[in-house]
């Protein structure tokens, strides 16, 4: 009775893990997935390899590089706020309105 019951076992198991496949990938996916080890079809995986090397090559670049230009935007706005006076003479007593009269 042990091998029949082991072998309703696997059978059971084995039914509900092919279900599972089949349902996720599709008839056609689950037997890629079982004789090649992967269920999406060789263009598709290329795509997404490419997708991943861009992802994770070209993405850190790109926001690295958009850092940079968001710490000169910054820069340039703290300067403009900190150079704002600078069109007016260093000597400027204000215009006159707190001058003393002589």
């Amino acid at each position: 009775t042990i091998p029949v019951v082991t072998a309703t076992a696997l059978g059971l198991a084995t039914t509900y893990i092919l279900t599972k496949t089949i349902h996720k990938y599709g008839v056609s996916g689950t037997l890629r997935y079982i004789w090649e080890g992967d269920h999406l079809p060789p263009h598709i995986r290329d795509a997404v390899n490419l997708l991943d090397d861009i992802e994770f090559k070209s993405l850190p670049k790109e926001k690295k590089k958009m850092r940079k230009v968001e710490t000169v935007i910054q820069v340039a706005k703290l300067n403009s706020v900190d150079h704002d006076d600078d069109d007016h003479d260093d000597n400027d007593d204000g215009g006159g309105i707190w001058k003393e009269e002589e």
